[in-house]
């Protein structure tokens, strides 16, 4: 037989062939009717594009009448640019072929695929074809959709509402990285789709199960994998750092002290199993795969690579930080210690004061990297291991990389550049990376958020569907409308709502007690009317926009 997605690919369209197709419509749920396809006279194969609106992910469904031995082949795809030209899932055989017997049928495939578009194709058409129903029977975890922004500006309305979409097709039994490839936990990737499920959401059940299921690699593997569960027992350091911030963050917005504490043990593992990676000037090196971006940033397989040192850093603060919530002094003590000597070690060795940056790496021969990156400048900014002078360029390095630097090459890395933002409270510049690097993929008709945009030639990026891209959702919810736990649970929650160029905002934050709403809305004085209500076992700090803003707080039961 040969092969379906190849020759799909290859099709060209017949010249002097007229297709006759009666009621289309049905093939998109018209109720009481169905789609007539004759064949041409000519004998050619029929090709029908069939556009969902959006993305989705589940099982292909179809019901036809039709002779014995006609074909049906379905490719699904994601993306048709502007000028027509079809962005094929090259890499993933996103397609099947199905044969008729005769008569009426029905029929649903058993593989899970992801796409927006799909091509219906006839082949061996004898005799007309009836079709009932063609639809994708979505396959995604639950949505309990608690969460909710509204705001005064049309576009961070939709950029909220695509980031969910996004998220909704990237998850299954445990997030996965996109619905039309691999759909395969990836750790790093799980950690920022667990904070924008929160956002939406507000269930913990999954975030919790990728966890411990990153987890059990620790059962194989020295240091967290990169996906799991797999064949392919691969390590990448930073997305065994995210996992240690993930876990902090779990405890911070779920309050889930029996799930945390199973955790904890290892957590211990993990950190202890850093240390034979530690080099005589006591830099974490690590020989492998040490991708951060899809960028051409130096990061050899050999060697020390900054951002994953940076990276550490900032796992080690932070699971201090849940040491500290968790009563555990002697471990608290100890990684922070451990943190600042770190931080010591990268300032030392892999800054370059001649250039004044940290450079992307110091190759095992000991030479420091010619290449400079805003996602290693990023990193030691997020990390909080550069101080003074050296902040202060890494800062405007982070923001305007200067001529020859790596620029950013997906929405994954600028989470952490939206960290940074919202650690400086600079809301305008925040608003404006949502707007115009976010808004970019909504003006092109994206209905999910991509993988990256820095692919080569027309086609800017692989899959149209990542849920490491949402960051938006997650931000725009607890920093834009200003709804954030300061305690793990929600206990105290802290709203701080930043409204940069915005007139109004409300929505909803979900917690372990129940929802917060808030809506605020700018007054004629220049000052705010906010007005907030919150679950009575929450105890709330307000922290408006303006010294005379009128606050008014209820308590629910």
């Amino acid at each position: 037989m040969d092969d379906v997605f190849a020759r799909s690919m290859c099709d060209r369209r017949a010249k002097n062939t007229d297709v006759t197709l009666r009621f289309p419509e049905a093939l998109v749920g018209a109720e009481g009717t169905c789609t007539s396809l004759l064949p041409p006279k000519n004998g050619a194969d029929v090709r029908l594009l069939v556009d969902f609106g959006e993305e989705t992910v589940g099982f292909f469904e179809f019901e036809l009448t039709a002779y014995a031995g006609t074909i049906l082949d379905i490719v699904g795809f994601e993306n048709r640019q502007p000028d027509g030209t079809l962005d094929w899932t090259e890499g993933t055989n996103n397609s099947m072929r199905y044969i008729c017997r005769e008569g009426r049928q029905h029929f649903r495939s058993f593989i899970r695929r992801g796409l927006r578009y799909a091509y219906l194709i006839f082949r061996r058409l004898s005799a007309p074809v009836q079709i009932g129903k063609f639809a994708v029977i979505e396959n995604i975890y639950p949505q309990a959709n608690r969460g909710a922004f509204c705001c005064s500006d049309s576009l961070l309305n939709r950029i909220w509402q695509v980031g969910a979409r996004t998220l909704a097709c990237c998850s299954e039994d445990t997030y996965v990285d996109c619905p039309a490839y691999e759909q395969v936990h990836w750790v790093g990737d799980a950690r920022n789709e667990a904070l924008v499920d929160w956002a939406v959401n507000g269930d913990g059940r999954l975030w919790r199960h990728g966890l411990l299921q990153a987890a059990q690699s620790l059962e194989r593997s020295v240091l967290i994998e990169s996906h799991v569960p797999s064949s392919w027992p691969v390590i990448l350091p930073a997305w065994s750092f995210l996992w240690i911030r993930s876990c902090r963050e779990y405890y911070l917005f779920t309050g889930d002290r029996e799930g945390i504490e199973r955790l904890w043990p290892y957590l211990m593992q993990q950190i202890q199993n850093i240390d034979q990676f530690f080099d005589a000037d006591g830099l974490f090196a690590f020989r492998g795969w040490n991708m951060f971006d899809w960028a051409d940033m130096d990061t050899p397989d050999e060697g020390v690579v900054t951002h994953q040192n940076c990276l550490l850093v900032l796992a080690l603060k932070e699971v201090a930080e849940l040491a500290q919530w968790l009563q555990k002094g002697r471990e608290m003590d100890s990684l922070r210690t451990r943190a600042e000597q770190l931080s010591r070690a990268i300032n030392q060795h892999l800054y370059d004061d001649r250039r004044r940056a940290y450079v992307d790496a110091r190759h095992a021969d000991g030479r420091l990297s010619p290449t400079l990156s805003q996602q290693t400048q990023t990193v030691a900014v997020v990390s909080g291991l550069a101080s003074g002078k050296r902040m202060q360029k890494a800062w405007q390095d982070m923001l305007h990389p200067p001529w020859g630097y790596v620029r950013a090459g997906s929405p994954f890395f600028m989470f952490f550049l939206l960290e940074a933002l919202q650690a400086r409270e600079e809301t305008e510049l925040l608003l404006a990376t949502l707007r115009e690097n976010w808004g970019m993929m909504i003006e092109q008709g994206a209905t999910t958020f991509w993988e990256m945009w820095s692919g080569k030639g027309k086609r800017k990026t692989r899959s149209h569907c990542h849920g490491w891209s949402a960051a938006p959702t997650y931000f725009l919810s607890t920093y834009i409308l200003g709804i954030q736990p300061v305690m793990p649970g929600f206990v105290k929650t802290r709203i701080a709502p930043h409204p940069g160029d915005l007139r109004w905002a409300r929505g909803k934050m979900p917690t372990p007690a129940g929802d917060i709403f808030i809506e605020w809305e700018k007054q004629g004085s220049g000052d705010w009317q906010i007005y907030v209500r919150v679950p009575e076992s929450i105890e709330v700090e307000v922290l408006p926009p303006t010294p005379h803003s009128k606050v008014e707080v209820e308590a629910t039961h």
